[in-house]
């Protein structure tokens, strides 16, 4: 099974996962092989192979990347729970403090947040991601509000929350949005509020997979890129607040019986 190029190449971070549905976005019959077809904005499946004589689609400059809300959409469609395991480890706050979680996705944190007694909000792109939270909230008989946002442009009123949570959610936004949602997140806390973060090291063993689209930035043929980070980087993020700690931590693993390492840069920062 091949990729060929759509005429309707209009979405720039779509991908082909032959899995998905079908779609009624076909260049016309006698410039493609029979289907099945993907609704992908930019390619389609068919079993005759990559067709040449059909317009390419073309990605969009590396210095100008799109947040790709259906791409993740696809990935929590196709994949379900995209994060599974023990969540981070997370800080001590007061019961009833009101917490908002940016990137929620199917409600691995969420869920950790909510069982420590806390007013719990999460935020998503994707309303897949969000349907999914809800089912992992129902059956850990546990609430909190869900509401499909961007976390560079979130509808709260200034002083909303005590604490933010900003888990792997940087790393998969394009540098201006960076700024945008940590900026976000500053206005919507409490004085004295805290912004929790965690992103991927420059270090870890999957820098530098996939396509580059932005320095220390690879999509890996998803649509959804990833951002490593160094520590300096969110220092100057969290530029902003009254005062801040970053650090990294590490641990290694062991893949076909080599040594992997597995590197996070973490940060607090406080309002």
């Amino acid at each position: 099974m091949g990729l060929v190029p759509c005429y309707h190449a209009t979405h720039p971070s779509a991908k082909i996962y032959p899995q998905l549905r079908t779609c009624g976005h076909k260049p016309p019959r006698e410039q493609r092989p029979e289907g099945p077809w993907h609704d992908c904005g930019g390619y389609a499946v068919g079993d005759a192979g990559i067709r040449r004589d059909i317009p390419p689609f073309i990605p969009p400059p590396p210095s100008s990347p799109v947040i790709p809300s259906e791409a993740w959409d696809d990935e929590y469609r196709l994949k379900r729970n995209l994060w599974t395991g023990r969540p981070p480890p997370l800080p001590d706050l007061p019961a009833g403090t009101r917490v908002l979680e940016l990137g929620c996705g199917n409600g691995k944190t969420l869920v950790a947040l909510a069982r420590r007694g806390w007013d719990v909000t999460g935020v998503e792109i994707s309303p897949s991601a969000l349907e999914l939270a809800g089912e992992e909230l129902k059956r850990s008989g546990l609430g909190a509000k869900l509401e499909v946002a961007n976390a560079g442009d979130l509808h709260f009123a200034d002083g909303s929350f005590g604490a933010v949570f900003a888990y792997h959610v940087l790393d998969h936004l394009p540098a201006p949005e960076r700024g945008r949602a940590v900026s976000e997140a500053l206005r919507v806390l409490t004085p004295g509020g805290a912004l929790y973060v965690r992103t991927f090291s420059a270090n870890d063993m999957r820098y530098g997979t996939g396509r580059e689209v932005e320095p220390d930035t690879f999509e890996r043929g998803t649509g959804i890129a990833t951002h490593y980070f160094r520590p300096e980087e969110v220092e100057s993020l969290l530029g902003g607040f009254s005062r801040s700690k970053v650090w990294t931590e590490s641990r290694e693993v062991r893949i076909g019986g080599e040594k992997k390492l597995r590197e996070w840069v973490v940060a607090v920062g406080v309002k």
